[in-house]
């Protein structure tokens, strides 16, 4: 139980062991693009137990990202996809340490000290 709540890990038992568990813990995952990819993927690492991700995103949602990204609603319109995203991993799992970056993830050491970045880009130029 995390603060009298239920544990959000409790159901990977089954699906990961005890030691595959703490391997997620401790994992530092860096995902650049918190849009329609990164969100999913973002949301499902946090969901899984990865213990530390850093969203990288310098883009805020628009009305056109509201049919298929999982932060946009009509209260998040003109917000940081990176913030945003943070705030709902942290309703969802309070023991992920969620480090929103709204800037390129070019711009500054954003990828040092993660074990593993996942490019969730939309599209070519960004990656350059």
């Amino acid at each position: 139980m995390l603060n009298n709540r239920p544990d959000p890990l409790l159901r990977n038992q089954g699906a990961l062991d005890a030691g595959e568990q703490q391997q997620l813990i401790r994992s530092a995952v860096a995902v650049c693009g918190c849009g329609g990819l990164g969100g999913m993927v973002i949301e499902n690492l946090a969901r899984i137990g990865v213990g530390r991700l850093r969203i990288v995103d310098p883009d805020s949602f628009t009305v056109s990202n509201l049919n298929r990204q999982l932060g946009a609603t009509l209260t998040t319109l003109g917000d940081n996809k990176a913030e945003v995203m943070a705030r709902r991993i942290r309703s969802i799992n309070e023991s992920c340490r969620i480090e929103p970056v709204s800037h390129d993830f070019r711009k500054g050491a954003v990828l040092t000290e993660m074990d593993v970045a996942v490019d969730c880009l939309d599209n070519s130029g960004a990656r350059l």
